[in-house]
């Protein structure tokens, strides 16, 4: 279908009526008509509403242009016609009556001068509304990503869970030694000394081993924790998206919404505008028409005549 923005002169294909298409405010759309030996009246543009909704697009009508033309040529035509004719019969009638030749020299006289055609309005282009402007939806606040707390009591806490079973092992094993005597209270002490020198080392042990496991298991636990404390953070921004993402497509609805009101506007007042300018010249033809009429009506005939 045609644009109005460019000129280009299609055939029938695509278009209704094969004419050119283009824009009657356009100087080079003009021109391109007048290159073609028409004249270029903005009364011969042609709005034709290919889609709704969306502004006319304009043709130029070739065969309205050509049939004034020949409305009104026909006219001075069968006039000087209709002399010729007259002036034939009257010689003719006068050799039939007389025998012989007779010169006969007609002449015809209008009253007043020849009508001419008044002046034929023009299409004004109305302006476009303003175009409405686009305004962002504002999107939420971006949630703010937490991590959980490391807790090192918890740890020191597990590790004494863990190690509580071999502390009281550790504690049997120095009640069994200082509970037993010998013979020799020396050696008596050299044991208590071993078996208390013994039971720290153990402690120290029981306690790291207790610790280290106690660490892999919070590390497991924290791991968990900061994993599911990222999905819901990930979670909560997307859902900040999503309302964000619909807020945006109800806008762009809205916004096409208001530019098919400004549109729906400017092409009714283009349509008003070229209806008011079919309506106008059509009254100045009529005019002119029913004038030329009259004007042929009112001939005079004169006849001058002489025998050869």
């Amino acid at each position: 279908m045609a644009n109005t923005s460019t000129s280009q002169t299609y055939a029938s294909i695509g278009s209704p009526f094969g004419q050119y298409w283009g824009n009657p405010n356009n100087p080079q759309d003009i021109k391109v008509i007048q290159a073609k030996g028409y004249s270029g009246d903005p009364k011969y543009w042609k709005s034709y509403n290919y889609s709704p909704g969306r502004p006319p697009a304009y043709y130029y009508d070739f065969t309205g242009e050509k049939a004034d033309i020949t409305k009104y040529g026909t006219l001075k035509d069968q006039m000087e016609s209709a002399k010729t004719q007259a002036e034939i019969d009257y010689l003719q009638k006068q050799t039939d009556i007389l025998g012989r030749p007779k010169q006969s020299v007609a002449s015809t006289t209008f009253v007043g001068p020849e009508p001419t055609m008044g002046e034929l309005s023009t299409f004004n282009m109305p302006t476009r509304p303003g175009t409405p402007e686009f305004t962002m939806p504002e999107m939420g606040e971006m949630p703010e990503f937490v991590a959980p707390e490391y807790d090192e009591r918890q740890i020191a806490k597990m590790a004494q869970q863990n190690a509580a079973p071999g502390v009281r092992n550790l504690r049997t094993a120095i009640q069994a030694v200082t509970s037993r005597r010998g013979d020799n209270p020396n050696v008596d002490k050299m044991t208590l000394r071993d078996a208390l020198a013994g039971y720290g080392q153990g402690l120290e042990e029981v306690m790291s081993g207790a610790r280290q496991t106690a660490s892999a298991e919070y590390a497991q636990k924290y791991a968990m924790e900061y994993k599911t404390a990222g999905m819901n953070w990930e979670q909560a921004v997307q859902t900040v998206r999503d309302k964000y993402a619909g807020a945006m497509e109800g806008r762009k609805m809205e916004y096409q919404a208001e530019m098919d009101a400004v549109n729906q506007v400017y092409s009714a007042s283009v349509q008003a505008e070229s209806q008011r300018v079919a309506a106008e010249n059509q009254k100045v033809m009529t005019i002119f028409e029913a004038a030329m009429q009259k004007y042929l009506a009112g001939a005079t005939k004169t006849t001058t005549e002489s025998y050869l």
